[in-house]
């Protein structure tokens, strides 16, 4: 399963270190939705991504 590792954005004002940040971050994400297989959208998937995230009656 692909993992996405997130670092909080520069704390700068630098436009430049903001934007490779930026790049890197699409990057991740464009990486791990494109590997996104039927595996991890089975049931027990779901209801890992629900109690992780408290649980709840949310619908997808």
């Amino acid at each position: 399963m692909a993992i996405l590792k997130v670092s909080p954005p520069p704390a700068t004002e630098d436009i430049n270190e903001l934007r490779a940040w930026a790049n890197d971050f699409y990057e991740q994400v464009n990486y791990v939705l494109g590997n996104i297989g039927e595996d991890n959208l089975e049931t027990d998937f779901f209801e890992k991504l629900f109690s992780a995230n408290g649980g709840g009656d949310n619908d997808i």
